[in-house]
């Protein structure tokens, strides 16, 4: 008998979904975004070939625009042929991870868990993050004009274009990756120097994150993102075998308030570039729409201890709803009586510690504590037990 052939999707986009990222199909970036994006590039052309360019930004930040009430955060999974103003498109293999409106450090840790997630199913083995804060805009600007005096007392040390590329400020020159200035760096200031206490305090929390995941990372100050649009935490994700940039992320907080609205939306994003990706069949996307597990966390503690959770089912490839974004109690209930839910996770500050969690059987209306270990087998058995 011929065999048919079966649909295939990216094996990033599942992995994606299991995280709460759905999929926004961006097409051609429309004038206005070109028109939006190039009011701030007002300094040196950049080659920032890892970041997203400002035009999917903006887009991204439009379509949320558009919504008369999100439920916010909005976590979206874009993949490549966004053109730029010069009508190139960028690779079909570019893919985005977008967490739009939230300012709090747990979407550094989304994004991130997912990105090195995809990149280990991709094969990638040997990884390390490199991340940094560059602060808000005024840290920023405390920070260039450090940058700017320390440049100018080496100006014997630059050549013709480094003191060209000077002119736009110290962030412009370290950005430049000029091969000359490494000997430089490291005298150079950091921009940690100049974090306000909330910025800090945030960056703090995501490095937290990162520990508490087992994430191999290194605070590089020469990271320091794009200055059309980076703010707060910048990051890379290298593959130490090659020494090649796989991903790279960033803050965008300000970018909506200088592009579509006054009022501005939080936003963090990573853009993922591989020359190839693994493909599954479609029939390995995750069914939401039958999930009947609804996952609640309460707690900095708990969110910390979240991330492991979610990892846990998506490796034993069960569904699960959860809105990690969120704080309160009742806001996670009301979303789970939503989606009517058989089973509630839930995650406090005790379970955190303990490394347990309450299994809640909504149809019984009883619930258990268990070891995290035992939570895959336990559903099972629950499952198995209400089918009869």
């Amino acid at each position: 008998m011929p065999t048919t052939n079966k649909k295939q999707i990216d094996n990033a986009y599942v992995i994606a979904k299991y995280y709460g990222f759905e999929k926004l199909n961006i097409k051609d970036v429309e004038q206005k975004e070109h028109t939006k994006a190039k009011k701030i590039k007002n300094q040196e052309d950049f080659k920032h070939n890892n970041l997203q360019h400002i035009e999917e930004l903006v887009s991204v930040l439009s379509f949320v625009n558009t919504k008369k009430e999100p439920e916010l955060p909005m976590l979206f999974y874009t993949k490549g042929e966004i053109k730029t103003t010069k009508r190139k498109k960028t690779p079909n293999n570019n893919i985005g991870l977008h967490i739009i409106g939230t300012k709090k450090s747990i979407a550094e840790a989304i994004l991130i868990k997912t990105a090195f997630a995809i990149l280990n199913e991709e094969g990638y083995k040997n990884l390390v993050l490199e991340i940094n804060s560059i602060g808000n805009r005024e840290s920023q600007i405390n920070f260039n004009k450090a940058l700017t005096v320390f440049f100018r007392s080496k100006l014997d040390d630059l050549n013709a274009k480094s003191k060209h590329l000077l002119k736009f400020g110290g962030h412009t020159l370290i950005s430049s990756n000029s091969k000359e200035l490494q000997k430089l760096l490291p005298e150079a200031p950091s921009s940690i120097e100049f974090l306000s206490e909330e910025s800090r305090k945030h960056f703090k929390e995501v490095i937290e994150y990162l520990e508490s995941q087992d994430i191999p990372f290194n605070i590089n100050k020469d990271v320091i993102g794009d200055p059309h649009y980076s703010t707060n935490t910048v990051f890379k994700i290298i593959d130490t075998k090659s020494n090649k940039i796989l991903a790279a992320g960033t803050r965008y907080n300000d970018l909506s308030k200088r592009t579509i609205a006054r009022k501005g939306q939080s936003a963090v994003s990573v853009n993922i570039d591989l020359p190839k990706l693994k493909t599954v069949p479609e029939s390995r996307e995750p069914d939401l729409k039958k999930c009947d597990i609804y996952f609640i966390q309460l707690g900095y503690a708990a969110k910390l201890k979240s991330l492991e959770v979610i990892e846990i089912l998506r490796k034993s490839k069960i569904n699960v709803h959860h809105a990690i974004g969120r704080d309160k109690m009742s806001t996670q209930t009301e979303f789970a009586n939503r989606k009517h839910v058989k089973y509630i996770l839930l995650l406090g500050q005790r379970e955190a510690k303990d490394h347990t969690v309450c299994v809640r059987d909504l149809d019984s209306n009883s619930q258990i504590t268990i070891p995290v270990e035992e939570l895959v087998e336990t559903l099972a058995k629950l499952r198995k037990k209400n089918k009869n």
